[in-house]
């Protein structure tokens, strides 16, 4: 029975190690590891303290998180100093800058850009691989106020009218926005477990098959989360069931992710800063449609909406977004972002047609 046994372990481990040189050999898989585990405040958080990379065939970056669990190398103090213009940036993976150097993100450029301009200001990065505005939102209330923000810029993606869904964080009751649950931390205890077996960092860093196998499950649990909410929870008719990125979600009256950004804003305005919302466009076909079309004309002219598209759609040729990793920035689009950022930041600062660059 024992050598049975050995004889079916062995079998195992030389089928993992013929299908790891496989993937590596004929289909090599970008490694983009999510370093993240559950925060106090019910949603996902950067894990302190950690070191890793991003491999593609594009790029080969690392990742610094500090102790706050913000990508920076230094801790921010939570006290604002008087001359700081702070900005407190909420968003997933595109403000993080997944597959760029700090240096090159638009929230390690944005402090430049803005000191170009005469403005002295420092950037809390409070951005999530895999957030939607309503885990941004929660972020906002239980975190991002605290540093005393001057501005609060929250990232757009399409995908957040899903994401905001799939969450279950936020309903909408009578049409009044109401938290429903508080907390949304998909897989991440099983993460959590997982890292205590030695060598499992090591593997999420390192083996194309086990993160071929991850992406694939983790969209798979995405699917299910949305069916499931779609069977017994409310607003279905806000998901998008479209291929169309241009086509926005054809609903009447209050709607979830709409009432999420405009919570957002009000959160920032009790604490005394401003709030806007910047667009990532998305890739459809040969050309770029921004993510504004999910949110009806009525919302956008409440609110700052600052957009990189038309830049974008200027530079198209020189490549905006990565083709051979998660489709992220490629360092002409983070610098173009943070350029019409920083512009857009410095006009509502007061200090006029700034032209960073």
């Amino acid at each position: 029975m024992l050598k049975k046994l050995s004889i079916a372990a062995l079998i195992g481990v030389y089928s993992i190690i013929f299908a790891e040189i496989f993937v590596r050999l004929l289909s090599p898989y970008p490694l983009i590891p999510r370093f993240v585990t559950g925060g106090e405040n019910g949603v996902r958080a950067n894990i302190p303290g950690s070191v890793y990379r991003h491999v593609t065939p594009e790029v080969d970056v690392e990742f610094r998180i500090n102790e706050q669990g913000i990508r920076a190398d230094e801790t921010i103090p939570q006290d604002k100093p008087e001359d700081i213009f702070r900005i407190v940036l909420l968003g997933d993976s595109f403000f993080m800058g997944y597959e760029s150097t700090l240096e090159d993100s638009l929230a390690g450029r944005l402090p430049l850009l803005l000191a170009e301009c005469g403005i002295k200001a420092d950037v809390v990065n409070l951005a999530v691989s895999g957030f939607g505005s309503a885990e941004s939102l929660v972020m906002l209330r239980t975190r991002g106020v605290a540093f005393d923000p001057d501005f609060v810029v929250m990232q757009w993606h399409r995908g957040d009218v899903t994401d905001n869904f799939r969450s279950g964080l936020f309903a909408l009751e009578d049409g009044e926005l109401k938290q429903t649950r508080q907390s949304y931390l998909p897989a991440v205890s099983v993460r959590d477990t997982l890292r205590e077996v030695p060598g499992y960092d090591f593997m999420v860093q390192h083996s194309h098959l086990y993160t071929a196998v991850r992406d694939r499950l983790s969209i798979f649990v995405k699917n299910l989360l949305v069916q499931i909410n779609l069977a017994f929870g409310p607003a279905a008719a806000e998901v998008p069931n479209t291929p169309d990125p241009s086509a926005a979600v054809p609903v009447e009256g209050p709607v979830l992710h709409e009432s999420i950004l405009f919570e957002a804003r009000d959160v920032a305005s009790r604490h005394g800063a401003e709030f806007a919302i910047f667009d990532v466009p998305i890739v459809f076909g040969d050309t770029l449609i921004s993510s504004f079309g999910e949110i009806r004309e009525p919302t956008l002219e409440q609110m700052h909406a600052f957009s990189p598209l038309d830049e974008f759609m200027a530079h198209l040729d020189e490549g905006i977004y990565l083709k051979e990793g998660h489709g992220h920035w490629t360092v002409q689009g983070n610098r173009i972002a943070a350029e019409v950022l920083a512009r857009e930041l410095a006009q509502a600062a007061g200090v006029g047609q700034c032209h960073a660059e």
